[in-house]
């Protein structure tokens, strides 16, 4: 698979999926799945963040955006899908899934499209929060 994917907290709730050059569509289909079984074996919130410095494949995105954000859609605990790209080459995709995003179900709107880790886990920090019962 051209995304690999670890584990970037001992916590295990945070899934990094690092973009290899010539990732494909299927390749996307293959991290969410993973994304997906990792939500449901662990029944806890998990926040994915996917490090693309490569960019997306040129194909039409709509149908594997749509696909899979509707079957992470069964998981209500997920956390924020958050890709990172330091070249802005998401732009594009940005676009794409905020039309699909616009289609969907309010809870499902948790895509982030961000230029560093840094962006990236002060977002997961912030969303943390939100979680956390007041003293």
């Amino acid at each position: 698979m051209a995304w690999d994917m670890q584990w970037y907290d001992d916590d295990h709730s945070i899934l990094l999926f690092t973009v290899k050059q010539g990732s494909t569509w299927n390749d996307f289909d293959g991290a969410m799945h993973k994304y997906g079984t990792e939500l449901r074996q662990s029944g806890k919130t998990i926040h994915a963040i996917i490090y693309n410095e490569y960019g997306f494949p040129k194909a039409n995105p709509i149908p594997h955006v749509k696909s899979q954000m509707h079957m992470l859609s069964e998981f209500s605990y997920r956390g924020l899908l958050i890709t990172v790209s330091p070249k802005g080459s998401t732009s594009f995709l940005q676009s794409v899934a905020e039309l699909v995003f616009r289609f969907m179900p309010k809870e499902m709107k948790q895509g982030v499209f961000v230029k560093t880790m840094d962006e990236a886990l002060a977002r997961i920090k912030q969303e943390q929060t939100t979680f956390e019962l007041p003293a």
